[in-house]
């Protein structure tokens, strides 16, 4: 089995390609309210960034707490490498929502929240794995019984 052939890939592409096509429909849909210039449009569009928000907030929360279950498992031996493409996806993410204007206080108390978390597990993650590049900790040898 090719690594491009795994479960996990084929679900990320999936969800990349169904993310850009409902991004593709909102841009549409906001280039034809602006070009009409009608005010409910508008009001449309705000409401579909709000729901883009949240919809992101509630997808990386998850998503934090499963690569740090990732990084324990590479710490311990049990992955071989750490979970890089994981990692990348969450900061696009991450950096895609610190962009986007929060429209409410509750969104923006939220995105707060998720993002010092987020940096205290990245924080904690480069440091374990500048201590494994440097040798100060290694893997665990032995593997945990199944």
């Amino acid at each position: 089995m090719t690594p491009k052939d795994d479960a996990w890939s084929r679900l990320r592409a999936r969800e990349d390609e169904e993310e850009l096509e409902k991004e593709k429909a909102q841009d549409d849909a906001s280039l034809r309210a602006s070009r009409s210039g009608k005010k409910g449009a508008t009001a449309e569009v705000t409401t579909g960034e709000t729901g883009k928000i949240e919809e992101l907030l509630g997808r990386v929360e998850p998503l934090i707490d499963q690569l740090n279950s990732l990084y324990q498992m590479f710490a311990s031996g049990i992955e071989k490498r750490p979970p890089v493409e994981r990692r990348k996806h969450l900061e696009q993410t991450m950096q895609t929502l610190s962009l986007m204007a929060k429209p409410s206080a509750s969104l923006l108390f939220r995105f707060n929240a998720i993002h010092a978390r987020y940096v205290a597990h990245r924080d904690r993650w480069d440091k374990t794995l500048r201590a494994m590049e440097a040798g100060k900790t290694g893997k665990a040898t032995r593997r945990p019984a199944r």
